[in-house]
């Protein structure tokens, strides 16, 4: 029996369009704001294993979409795998075609694509980002004849962030990699002189030349340990009201944390330490001007980035405490050294890192305190990396 001629299902545009309208519609009234974040370094995409292992996203467009399953997550949620804990929360949501084609270019970006992130803000309380694992292209397939679908239902994950870079200039979104970054903070010299008092020390001695120091601190452990034979330091002791500068000519280390430093000073007696002052370096200028945030810093040998032994992602700057924070690090951050801000020409001079003893906000390593632990038992010099019992 042939189908009623009365009715066109399959080539009126008109209808087509309205339903399209109400899609949309429908979309924006019970739907919610989010983010698409596409990688925008496909030239690194490898197209065998279907990964890029530099992902940047540095673009944010505004959409709204549809939330499909509302009640709970989707996918295999939390298990346990060889791998340990994993946590694999999907969601669905609908993308109407007509508002991907108005908000994202399509000369570059033709539809959702597969590894491409969503920024969902709601979700957990705080917002989340998501990674797009399959874009469905065939819902409601050839609804009224129309080849073109009217939406796409994205299946998404929740993203696990893997240093990817993710600067799109949007707080909410650049917050997750202050968050979840590896991120190592450096102590620039604001003033010529670090000065550190008896609450640094459990115990201080001065005696015929040998400053004999058991710090109880790693901020102040890491300090000695940047010293070297030839740097100029001063003191005060309980017999020495005022500075006395010194000269190092010796550096030895005994027991878990005790340093003997012998000077060139001339004071003969056993004193106890009240005032020890570290002086930079080697260095007649220690740093000017204001890094920008998100700005690319680096590290050179004769200050030009073309010749960057180190460079990294800005993402603090304390003046008052002269710390900063850098993420996306390639290479080695040096100590006793400067370092440069790109589009700031900031330049300050690094005299402490502490990369065991810094962690994202959002993850606890127990690099440090592992370390410190293992110091008092095993051997792991550099003249014996396997280490003896």
């Amino acid at each position: 029996m042939a189908t009623s001629s009365y009715f066109n299902n399959y080539g009126a545009h008109s209808e087509q369009r309205l339903i399209e309208d109400i899609i949309v519609e429908s979309i924006k009234i019970m739907g919610f704001d989010a983010f698409y974040l596409p990688n925008d370094n496909d030239a690194a995409r490898d197209l065998l294993f279907g990964e890029d292992p530099v992902k940047k996203f540095r673009s944010a467009f505004p959409l709204e979409l549809y939330l499909s399953n509302s009640t709970e997550y989707m996918g295999e949620k939390e298990f346990f795998s060889k791998f340990g804990l994993e946590i694999r929360n999907n969601v669905n949501v609908i993308l109407s075609k007509r508002s991907f084609s108005q908000r994202v270019p399509q000369n570059t970006f033709t539809r959702p694509r597969e590894g491409d992130l969503i920024y969902v803000p709601f979700m957990n309380g705080t917002g989340e980002l998501y990674e797009i694992k399959f874009t469905n292209q065939t819902k409601d397939f050839f609804m009224l004849g129309r080849k073109v679908p009217y939406f796409y239902e994205l299946e998404l994950e929740k993203f696990k962030y893997s240093q990817e870079v993710i600067e799109t200039g949007v707080d909410i979104i650049d917050e997750v990699l202050t968050q979840s970054a590896y991120t190592i903070t450096l102590k620039v010299i604001k003033d010529f002189k670090q000065v550190y008092t008896s609450t640094n020390w459990s115990s201080g001695l001065y005696d015929n030349k040998n400053i004999i120091i058991d710090p109880k601190n790693d901020t102040f452990l890491i300090e000695l340990g940047n010293l070297r034979i030839g740097d100029t330091i001063l003191y005060k002791t309980t017999y020495n009201s005022d500075d006395v500068s010194a000269k190092i000519v010796g550096i030895k280390t005994f027991g878990i944390t005790n340093y003997n430093i012998t000077t060139d000073s001339d004071i003969i007696g056993l004193y106890e330490l009240t005032e020890f002052t570290i002086l930079p370096r080697n260095v007649a200028n220690y740093g000017y001007g204001t890094y920008e945030i998100k700005e690319t810093v680096y590290q050179s040998d004769d200050g030009t980035y073309n010749n960057a032994t180190c460079e990294a992602t800005l993402q603090s700057w304390a003046p008052l405490t002269g710390e900063i924070t850098i993420t996306n690090i390639k290479g080695e951050v040096a100590n006793n050294s400067y370092i440069y801000g790109t589009s700031s020409n900031a330049k300050y001079y690094i005299f402490r890192t502490n990369e065991l003893g810094t962690s994202p906000k959002n993850e606890n390593f127990d690099n440090l305190f592992i370390e410190n632990s293992a110091a008092s038992y095993i051997n792991t010099d550099e003249n014996n990396s396997f280490g003896t019992i």
